[in-house]
Formats: structure tokens, C-alpha cells, sequence
């Protein structure tokens, strides 16, 4: 299938954003009354793993019956939702559309089983880790975990033949050689050295595992234009993904990454197609590649990440003063996840020479003369009254215009104001106001427009 005969097949693009316990609980008990109307084939079985470190419950999820036992798992860091977005749209298109051929041969081939959100504690805090501050995916060897010990137990009850393990990445990783941020890695987990034969063999299953995350990414690639990497991890032996792929299942690592201004489809349907290419996959193995080449040609993960917004070729005070010149701005939003995806409390991480670095957004000033960058004064942004636009624009003239040069340090909350400043300091053009590491105004804007 591919993604637009999936597009058709949806009932609304699926629900992006973060997923806490209680919504979770909420779309569970949508599906149970969906699957209950449906046709036996399709019918959802939902029962408990038993509770989170402070008292949650964790559901695993069971549909089809097919004889390929294939286990999933969702947020085991609470700040990645893309996935459980895209199985509760699997799930659903499963049970609505049991009787199409592309679905029904899914369900009868194959069982399915889901771990929608393993760690509801640290969802809740829109957190990587568990409530104790552990994360669960170094929690493979021991265990401390009272998550990590369900994700075991759905193991032992499963025994899996294929597991899938789903996760957001970092939004700044990108692709070597690309300036635009990587849309989706995979990975056939790794095992110990000791696993692999003199001559360079490797277990059936981790062969199996790199075919079909070779298989996935050669179909979702056209969708990312090209963005999409093998995730670079080395051997981890606390990390689950390995742990699954030594006990003998096929494993294979779906990360969700960043995203562009126009990007489409969404991440969520990215994987959501991503999720139904390997299931297809499983349910007809005569389908599936011979071998891995489509996967050792993934591109590999760029040295340097992406800034969330890079300003290039600014001044750092007013023309007549000590300067260093075309000096660049790297601004990062530390708080920003795939659980947080408008956070834009940036500071600036970086700035000297950036040229060989790149921006998810960018602002380059190079050639504008004596562009200077000034931080804005404190309190001069007003907190926005009953849904007025503030008129940043207004603001930014001012700070510029009455503003002494101030520094721009490393570390430094990014609010400033970019201006082009004559040789007698004046000022002859608002050219930017960047507010929190957010570009709130730039001069592509029309005169007199403030943001919102």
C-alpha cells in the first residue's frame, strides 16, 4: 500500500501531540466499543501488565490471529508520543477496515500486541525518565524498574517473533550532508560481539531485523525526501531493543525525528505508513528482501546537530566600538520535545564562527552592513492581554533605538533584537526580533505587522 491509498483509507490525519495516562485509558475504551461492533477477526482484547512506580496502569494490547507474534512498545521515555499516535491509528484502521484485503491479511496472519505508553509517570511530566529518574531503556540488565519489569513480562507471555521498539529522536539530528533535520531513523539493534561468527555472521534474526528496517526505510524514504538515517548507537547492553534481539526476536528501532516548516505528511503518518510497511512485511515474508543492502546504504547521522535557529554574520555592538565582526548566533530551546513542540524558552548555546553548521531556521545577515545583534532590555516584551497581538516590531525599533550595547553571551536566554546601525550608531532598519529564540518579526514581514 502505499501512502496515498493510506491517506484515502484514514479517518482524519492521527492526533499528534503528547499522550498522558489518563487519554490513553480514554482512546483504549474508544477502540474496546469499536472493536466490540466489528467483525470477530478484528476484535481488540485489552488487559492490565499492572502499575507504574506510582500507581498507573499498563495496558498490553492484542489484536489479530495470526501465528506471527509481534510485540510494540510506546513511550518508554514519556516525552516520545509520535508512535503512540501512529498505533492508535493502526489499531483503529485495523478494526474499522478489518474486511480490506491490505488489513485482513495483516490480522489473519499475524497477532499483534502493544504496550501503548509504557511510562505514564514520566508522560505526565512530559519526561524522558520514570518517576524514580531512571531511564527505562538502560534498564534491560537489572531491571530496578517496576515498567521495566512489565516490558519483560509482555515478553515472556508473547514470545515474540518480531518486536518493535518506538521512540522519538532528537529534532536536531540530520542526515551526513544534509542541512535539513533527519525525518526518521530505524536500526537493527546490535548484539554482543560474541554473537557474531569469526567469519563476519550474524544471528538469523538480527540478519531478519536489518532486511526489514532496510525494507521500511526504502519505502518511507520518497516521504522524507531523502532524510533518513540508520540511528547511530553503538552496543548497548542495558538498552532493550538489545536485550529483545539477543533473546532471538526480530528487532528492529523506529525513531521519529524532526520536522520543517511544511513537512508532509506529518510525522505521525510517517510512521503510521512506516508501522503498516513492516507489518506487511511480516505478514508476507515473500515479499521481503534477500538481504540487507538497502540497509548498510542508510545514511549515517551528521558529527554536528542542527541548531534551532542559527543567525549568521551579525555584530555584537554598535559600529566604533571594540567588535568582533560576522560573528554567528546559535540558539537552541533545550525544553523542546516531541511532548513539547512549540517550547521556545531558547538560549543562545553557541556563537563565534558557524559556518559549517545549520539552522532548522535560519536568519543570515551577511549581507547587511553593520548588522548588530543586542540583547533586548528585560520586561521589554508585555505579556499578551485577551488575545492581542503583540507588535514586536514596534518594540524591537525601540530597544534598538535606546538600547546601549549590551553583550550577547553563551548561555544567555535569547532575546534580542537585530538591527542594521549606521556608522553614527543610529539605526537604519529593524532587520529581526528573536523573542525567547523564536523569530517573532523579521524584515520579510510588512512594514507596521506585529506577530502574534
Amino acid at each position: 500500500m502505499d501512502w496515498q491509498d493510506l491517506r484515502r483509507r484514514l479517518d482524519g490525519p492521527p492526533r499528534a501531540g503528547q499522550w498522558r495516562h489518563a487519554q490513553v485509558e480514554e482512546e483504549l475504551d474508544r477502540l474496546e466499543s469499536l472493536a466490540r461492533q466489528s467483525r470477530p477477526g478484528a476484535r481488540l482484547e485489552r488487559s492490565p501488565l499492572g502499575l507504574s512506580g506510582e500507581g498507573r496502569r499498563v495496558d498490553l494490547v492484542r489484536v489479530g490471529r495470526g501465528t506471527k507474534h509481534v510485540l510494540g512498545w510506546t513511550q518508554m521515555h514519556g516525552d516520545e508520543p509520535t508512535h503512540t499516535s501512529a498505533v492508535f491509528a493502526l489499531l483503529d484502521l485495523l478494526i474499522r477496515q478489518a474486511d480490506d484485503p491490505a488489513f485482513a491479511s495483516i490480522l489473519e496472519r499475524c497477532t499483534l500486541w502493544f504496550v501503548p505508553l509504557l511510562n505514564p509517570d514520566g508522560a505526565q511530566r512530559d519526561s524522558r525518565y520514570n518517576a524514580a529518574g531512571i531511564d527505562l531503556n538502560r534498564d534491560a540488565r537489572h531491571t530496578a524498574t517496576a515498567e521495566g519489569r512489565m516490558l519483560k513480562q509482555a515478553a515472556k507471555l508473547v514470545a515474540p517473533e518480531y518486536a518493535l521498539n518506538l521512540h522519538n529522536q532528537n529534532h536536531r539530528k540530520r542526515p551526513a550532508g544534509d542541512p535539513r533535520p533527519t525525518r526518521m531513523a530505524v536500526l537493527a539493534p546490535p548484539v554482543d560481539a560474541s554473537l557474531v561468527g569469526r567469519a563476519g555472521s550474524q544471528p538469523p534474526n538480527l540478519a531478519a531485523a536489518k532486511r526489514l528496517a532496510g525494507a521500511i526505510a526504502e519505502a518511507a524514504c520518497p516521504l522524507c525526501e531523502g532524510r533518513l538515517t540508520r540511528y547511530g548507537a553503538d552496543y548497548t547492553p542495558t538498552a532493550f531493543g538489545e536485550w529483545f534481539q539477543a533473546s532471538g526476536a526480530t528487532t528492529v528501532l523506529l525513531e521519529s525525528g524532526g520536522i520543517q516548516h511544511g513537512d508532509s505528511p506529518t510525522a505521525e503518518e510517517l510512521q503510521l505508513f512506516s508501522l503498516l510497511t513492516g507489518l506487511s512485511l511480516i505478514a508476507h515474508p515473500e515479499t521481503m528482501p534477500t538481504d540487507s543492502s538497502a540497509y548498510t546504504r542508510l545514511k549515517e547521522v551528521a558529527s554536528e546537530p542542527l541548531f534551532d535557529v542559527l543567525v549568521r554574520g551579525v555584530w555584537l555592538a554598535r559600529p566604533g566600538e571594540p567588535r568582533p565582526a560576522g560573528v554567528d548566533l546559535g540558539i537552541n530551546y533545550p525544553n523542546r520535545s516531541a511532548a513539547r513542540p512549540d517550547a521556545t524558552d531558547g538560549v543562545v548555546e553557541d556563537l563565534g564562527d558557524l559556518a559549517d553548521r545549520y539552522g532548522i531556521e535560519e536568519l543570515d545577515c551577511r549581507a547587511t552592513p553593520h548588522a548588530v545583534a543586542l540583547p533586548l532590555p528585560a520586561g521589554a516584551v508585555p505579556e499578551p492581554t485577551d488575545g492581542a497581538p503583540v507588535d514586536y516590531r514596534a518594540i524591537g525599533l525601540e530597544a534598538a533605538q535606546n538600547s546601549a550595547s549590551g553583550t550577547v553571551r553563551r548561555g544567555a536566554p535569547a532575546d534580542l533584537v537585530i538591527a542594521q546601525v549606521g556608522r553614527s550608531g543610529a539605526v537604519d532598519r529593524l532587520l529581526a526580533v528573536i523573542v525567547a529564540g523564536r523569530l517573532a518579526w523579521n524584515d520579510s514581514q510588512p512594514a507596521g505587522q506585529g506577530g502574534a
